[in-house]
């Protein structure tokens, strides 16, 4: 099965990216205004420009005599995965109305629907059977690409033998339940044998489903989570099965939090040797953000330097921990969501003490809010132009930097990190503070 877009021909105001075009000119157009006043500007001006830019962006009816864009669907195969056969014009006809009505369910409208002969051979019975559907999205709305899911290993990452159709069909439906949930409509499903050898219990099963967003709505693909190392940066052995999976429960538990559906997740082993226990876990996670939503980025923080700017050495993973927690703690304040923290020694010598500590921190923003970039700001001056230098200096540089420090708090940013700041290989000072802006929603 398959379903491609047709060519056809559009007006210059029906081109795809007419709206976008006109909406960021729009807003091109505000952002000047908003520059170039010396004043602030008057509210019912910029009223006005942002329902303008909102209304253009709302209107997307296609200009009057426009091509509707019409998809195409073709099911050739049955829930069983064999072809329709020269007899089975009523089960193909059959099957092809529950295809219908899924479309109708996304709000798309059937515009044909046939069934076609393809012929095979020369004899009177040599032929299959097709249906072919035409379809199309209410005027003005995009047609979104159908998506496909294959379903052909359990949650320990073993193949679903000959005789787990049941099992997989279950597995099969727990995940179209979770498809739906995020607001995706099932257009269908089936069952396919892979063959590996010539023996009739030679084969393997996978469930095979497409998936459609309801018309006027981009389809997003299912992203991936791999947790496989633990908190102390070490791989989870054979016998950590116990830990990995109150790891992988806390990830899951974030991903939700951030308003994502949790489409899948399963074990794997990861062998490195022959031995029966020579093999690492990793937990596997699938993840969907909700129809309507696009899925944010996964950002990574990493700790390693203290509050005087030097590396955690050996003796300090009691202070790293307690460090690591307190950066925490503030990305959640600016609004973010916590999915996995570890710390992990950073060798540099041959040495047993040759080493520093790390902590790195996993995190993500909520679906319904903007990313928010963190930022830098080094003080290397003191008010009256000079550069902080010496003993002196270093203290002024401290309380310069503390009281700056408190008006990025008291203009409503959250401060991460601040700590005094040497130049490298001079007795010149700084204050360093990185610090960002609270999620938007």
């Amino acid at each position: 099965m398959r379903a491609f877009v047709a060519p056809q021909t559009r007006g210059p105001f029906s081109h795809p990216h007419f709206k976008d075009y006109m909406t960021n000119y729009l807003r091109r157009i505000l952002c000047v205004l908003l520059l170039a006043a010396q004043a602030a500007p008057t509210g019912a001006a910029i009223d006005q420009l942002q329902a303008t830019a909102h209304a253009l962006e709302q209107n997307r009816a296609p200009a009057p005599g426009a091509p509707a864009e019409v998809k195409y669907y073709r099911i050739d195969r049955d829930s069983d995965n064999t072809t329709y056969d020269y007899s089975e014009e009523a089960k193909l006809a059959a099957d092809a109305k529950v295809v219908e009505a899924q479309l109708k369910a996304a709000g798309y409208t059937i515009v044909s629907s046939k069934a076609l002969k393809k012929a095979f051979g020369s004899g009177y019975f040599d032929y299959t059977l097709e249906q072919f559907i035409e379809y199309s999205p209410p005027a003005g709305r995009a047609a979104s690409d159908i998506q496909y899911y294959s379903l052909d290993r359990k949650a320990d990452n073993s193949p679903y033998s000959w005789s787990e159709d049941d099992k997989l069909k279950n597995d099969s439906a727990a995940i179209q339940a979770q498809l739906k949930s995020a607001g995706y409509i099932i257009i269908t499903s089936r069952l396919i044998r892979l063959y590996f050898g010539q023996g009739y219990y030679d084969y393997t099963l996978k469930h095979y489903i497409e998936y459609l967003p309801p018309a006027g709505f981009r389809a997003e693909t299912v992203k991936y989570y791999t947790a496989e190392r633990s908190y102390e940066n070490t791989p989870y052995s054979w016998s950590d099965d116990y830990k990995l999976k109150a790891d992988a429960a806390q990830v899951e538990a974030g991903l939700k939090n951030a308003g994502y559906v949790i489409i899948r997740s399963k074990f794997l082993n990861i062998s490195y040797g022959p031995g029966y226990y020579d093999y690492n876990l990793r937990y596997y996670v699938e993840y969907l953000p909700p129809v309507g939503f696009t899925a944010q980025e996964i950002k990574y923080y990493r700790l390693d330097r203290d509050s005087q700017n030097t590396p955690y050495s050996w003796s300090e993973e009691s202070g790293i921990k307690t460090d690591g927690k307190s950066m925490e703690d503030r990305l959640k304040a600016a609004g973010n969501i916590i999915l996995k923290t570890m710390a992990w020694k950073d060798a540099f010598g041959q040495g047993y003490y040759d080493y520093n500590y790390v902590y790195f921190i996993q995190y993500t923003t909520p679906l319904n809010g903007s990313t928010a970039e963190i930022l830098d700001y080094s003080l290397w001056t003191g008010r009256d132009g000079n550069p902080y230098l010496g003993w002196y200096g270093k203290n002024q540089a401290e309380a310069d930097g503390k009281a700056l420090e408190a008006n990025f708090r008291a203009a409503g940013y959250v401060v991460l990190e601040a700590k005094v700041i040497q130049a490298y290989g001079e007795d010149r000072w700084g204050y360093y503070i990185r610090y960002v802006r609270p999620v938007q929603r």
